[in-house]
């Protein structure tokens, strides 16, 4: 029996042999798979996280695919498309997009009889929907009805950018051939049918017809002040003029017809006085023509000479801006550092000013008395104000200039007559007397204009005279520096009246050039040819045209300014100031944080201050972003930038504030050494020579201190002041140097204590004297002028300052990071480093951060990330809807001052604050995609560098 238990068990498990027995009844083993549980083998768990995963990349390929594809199709030409409705009623525009809705049976009944049936068959469409509350199914009304949203444009026409056409209105869908699509400067797009063409070209005035014009409107003005008995003299005098400057003026327009050559493919028409424009054969003898239009007709003809004149008309316009910008922005230029530089002296002579008249007001008691010295010399300080008078004194020079230039003009004038008609003639003789009464007239402006300068200048010279004793003996020196502030006034507005005179000539040639259109409802509209970006018929254009316009529409885009609100044009400054803000911030963050998070990690001992700090770095990672805009608007803006544009706003007085400087210079002697020696009890070898001459030297540094301390209160200069910084500098990296503790020295109780003390007085003393330096009374920032003069430097939002709050705002993420990588560096590697006989720093720099590279440059790559996509605290530190210069320039400060645009706030200006969020729209998911590439570009670049440093440092490791 025992040998058939045994056959039957191989034969069933062939893969194992257990002998039984032959005393004990065979037991029969399972497979240990039969009854193992399925979430033993971990399973449902692989699926579980695999599931999750592929859920998360279908997100986060989602969301890009969606912006992607709404972001590339933004560029790309739609076809026109003119629908006619039931009404009568005309739309034609590019599609927006389609909405699905239901109908109802009161939107049926509105509808012509045409068209209700075919819409009443929509309200008979059921689906078979399920009834929650019986369970049954029921036949329930659609009724679903679809209508289209085009992009019909012509806002100047019809006020309004979109429209809705439901299907079941529309009689007829065409697409013309001729439907163009214009892209314009302002008024958003324009959508119509090319008529015409027009060039006007302007008739020139030749000299001996503009010597007629003038003498003929400087006698009709003036022959009213001629006695009654002289004007029918006059009168004929004048009719003289009148008869043959009508000659003269006809035989001009006879020569300027003639000028161009026939060509029957051209239409030429005359434009007269009033604007009027008549057919040449119909042109009178004694009409003026001031300008002849040349007019082609029909879209083939007028699109075609378009396309020859747009590349010149948009060359203009850039050479307006390259004038303006250049020449006339450093003539701006230069007269806004002139007034800047005299605001300077003015708040010089001010403080002068106000000390004089406090001692005098603290020692007159009457003075006190009538409202009080601070009064007094606030009112003071107002009153020598040399910008005012300088651009009182600029105002009155520019009537006797214009004076004098229509007294040139008109001598100039009477001086041709003469040459003309004779000295005794009967014109030049009137005109002289006309000329007289006129200059008369202007001379008595000029004295008027001279006057007025007279006074302010007595004034000053009054002001000099009174206030002798505080600005000194310097009446003739603020003089000339006053008429150096007129001199670079008159020149800046002569170089800007010159500039202005060329922009104007560039804009009357742009005007020239008009494109008649025709809308869709029949309304004429003619346009500029210069405000015109761009303009295509969509039907006639090819796969390779359509391909031409979507690259240029993105090479606008990436490289030109924002117009129409921000709705249309480029996003260059926005690119510009996103990528610069994301650069000085990781400039800012990454250091800080690495250094801090390193000496948490490698220095700092366990405890309860360094849990705290721990704990504050997290919940700081999940301080709402608006948070951190508000402490950067009040703390860098105000705060900091108002210090560095106009100083303290509180001031210890000079002597009180010495006093109290030297006490705390002395404490921070005596604390730095106390500590210096009581560092050890048993010295090593060496060590009383570094003490003796860490003591030699500290004294020395103190006195040098003190001296220059005592030295910035009687002359408040900026070396002096920099010297005082440098100097505190070098005095407080000295004492914690020599106070540092040796770990072979074995100290007593009362030397730990001693060294503790003078260590925190010192700390104390010092952390005192810095408040104390931000409220020297010699400190009165770097840009008081600009802060007086209404335009704050650094106390307002500025590049820098969004660059700093987002620093902090990422902070946390670099710390965390860089923590993270240092502890994952093992210790056995520091061990080792101390085995071999490195330090601590040698071990951190040559060992942990080779190893822990990468780990930081993922925490500086999520910082980027992070902090480039912010926008809530951009809004109040910086970031605005439109600036007018980029945040760059080659002078201090280099642009971080300026305002500047940002990809980020742009997409919140265009979906939240735009006038037309329906054009708005593409444009926002097009910006929203360049946002994610330059992030992303940044980040290949940062694991670029993260992959080079970690080849270098771990090539330099032992």
């Amino acid at each position: 029996m025992s040998s058939r238990i045994s056959a039957d068990h191989e034969s069933k498990d062939a893969d194992v042999r257990i002998p039984v027995p032959a005393d004990k009844p065979a037991v029969r083993r399972r497979r240990a798979g039969k009854r193992t549980a399925l979430a033993a083998h971990g399973e449902p768990m692989v699926w579980l996280t695999g599931g999750c995963l592929a859920i998360c990349l279908a997100m986060i390929v989602g969301l890009l695919g969606m912006v992607f594809w709404q972001g590339v199709k933004t560029f790309w030409p739609l076809p026109v498309i003119q629908v006619t409705t039931v009404d009568g009623k005309t739309h034609m525009g590019e599609p927006a997009r389609v909405q699905h809705y239901r109908l109802t049976e009161s939107m049926v009944e509105a509808l012509p009889d045409s068209k209700r049936a075919e819409a009443a068959k929509l309200l008979t469409q059921t689906e078979a929907i399920k009834n929650f509350a019986t369970g049954e199914i029921d036949n329930m009304p659609v009724g679903e009805a679809v209508r289209r949203l085009y992009r019909t444009g012509n806002y100047r026409l019809t006020s309004e950018h979109f429209n809705w056409v439901n299907d079941y209105e529309v009689v007829e869908t065409t697409r013309p051939e001729w439907a163009m699509v214009i892209e314009r400067e302002g008024w958003g797009r324009f959508y119509g049918f090319p008529e015409a063409f027009v060039v006007q070209h302007l008739r020139p005035i030749g000299e001996r017809e503009r010597m007629l014009v003038e003498v003929e409107r400087l006698l009709s003005r003036g022959v009213r002040r001629l006695p009654t008995d002289q004007r029918p003299a006059a009168e004929a005098v004048i009719a003289g003029v009148k008869k043959e400057l009508q000659a003269v003026r006809s035989q001009a327009v006879v020569d300027f017809i003639d000028g161009f050559k026939s060509d029957e493919s051209v239409q030429r028409l005359a434009q007269l006085d009033n604007l009027e424009t008549v057919a040449l054969d119909a042109l009178k003898p004694d009409q003026n023509v001031r300008a002849l239009h040349e007019v082609w007709e029909g879209e083939q003809a007028s699109y075609q000479r378009f396309r020859e004149q747009h590349a010149y008309v948009r060359d203009n316009l850039d050479r307006i801006h390259e004038i303006d910008r250049y020449e006339g922005g450093a003539a701006r230029k230069r007269e806004r550092n002139a007034r800047l530089e005299l605001r300077e002296i003015e708040l010089a002579y001010g403080k002068r000013i106000l000390k004089a008249e406090q001692q005098e007001a603290a020692a007159d008691k009457t003075k006190e008395e009538r409202g009080g010295w601070i009064q007094i010399g606030q009112a003071s300080r107002r009153t020598i104000a040399l910008v005012e008078h300088g651009n009182e004194i600029v105002t009155q020079l520019s009537v006797i200039e214009q004076v004098k230039l229509e007294q040139t003009q008109r001598a100039e004038l009477l001086d041709r007559v003469r040459r003309q008609y004779g000295k005794d003639s009967p014109r030049a003789a009137l005109l002289a007397q006309v000329i007289a009464a006129t200059d008369r007239r202007a001379g008595a402006t000029a004295a008027e204009a001279q006057a007025e300068i007279d006074k302010v200048r007595q004034r000053m010279g009054r002001q000099f005279t009174y206030y002798g004793k505080a600005i000194g003996d310097v009446g003739d020196e603020l003089t000339k520096l006053v008429d150096d502030y007129i001199a670079i006034q008159q020149d800046t507005r002569a170089t800007n009246a010159a500039v202005n005179t060329r922009i104007a000539e560039i804009k009357v040639d742009n005007q020239r050039f008009e494109w008649r259109m025709r809308t869709a409802q029949g309304q004429q509209a003619t346009l500029l040819v210069a405000d015109v970006v761009r303009a295509y018929a969509p039907q006639r254009l090819g796969f390779g045209d359509k391909v031409g316009v979507y690259f240029s529409r993105w090479v606008e885009f990436l490289a030109a300014d924002p117009r129409e609100a921000n709705q249309e044009g480029g996003v260059f400054p926005q690119i510009v100031g996103t990528v610069l803000m994301t650069i000085i911030m990781a400039i800012v963050v990454v250091p800080f944080g690495v250094m801090a998070a390193m000496y948490l990690r490698e220095y700092a001992r366990a405890g309860p201050i360094i849990s705290a700090v721990r704990i504050a770095i997290n919940n700081l990672a999940g301080v709402p972003s608006i948070v951190f805009g508000v402490f950067g608007l009040g703390f860098f803006c105000y705060m900091i930038g108002g210090y560095v544009d106009g100083g303290p706003s509180v001031v210890v007085p000079g002597r009180q504030w010495f006093i109290l400087m030297t006490v705390f210079a002395a404490m921070v002697v005596f604390g730095g050494a106390s500590a210096m020696f009581n560092r050890g009890g048993t010295k090593t070898r060496g060590s009383g020579t570094s003490m003796a001459l860490n003591a030699v030297l500290a004294l020395p540094l103190a006195l040098i201190w003190v001296a220059l301390l005592g030295l910035a209160v009687v002359t408040p200069s900026l070396v002096v002041r920099l010297a005082v910084g440098f100097m505190f500098v070098v005095h407080a990296i000295f004492i914690g140097l020599a106070a540092q503790h040796n770990p072979n020295d074995q100290r007593s109780t009362m030397q730990r204590v001693m060294f503790t003390s003078g260590m925190m007085t010192c700390v104390l003393a010092s952390i005192t004297a810095v408040f104390l330096v931000a409220v020297t009374p010699f400190f009165d920032g770097f840009y008081a002028a600009s802060v007086s003069d209404g335009s704050p430097t650094f106390g307002k939002g500025a590049l820098i300052w969004a660059s700093f709050t987002l620093a902090l705002l990422t902070l946390p993420v670099v710390i965390v990071a860089t923590e993270e990588a240092l502890a994952a560096v093992p210790n056995s590697m520091r061990e080792g480093s101390y085995a071999c006989g490195a330090s601590k720093w040698q071990t951190i720099k040559r060992i942990v951060l080779p190893r822990a590279m990468p780990g930081i440059m993922t925490g500086m790559i999520l910082a980027m990330a992070r902090g480039a996509g912010e926008v809530a605290p951009l809004m109040l530190v910086g970031a605005v809807k439109i600036a007018p210069e980029l945040p760059i320039s080659t002078e201090p400060p280099f642009g971080v001052n300026r305002s500047f645009l940002h990809l980020g706030f742009h997409i919140y200006d265009l979906g939240f604050q735009s006038p037309n969020a329906e054009a708005a729209k593409p444009m926002v998911f097009t910006t929203t995609l360049l946002l994610i590439l330059i992030i992303a570009l940044l980040n290949i670049v940062s694991i670029w560098l993260r992959t080079r440093l970690r080849k270098k440092f771990e090539s330099s490791a032992f």
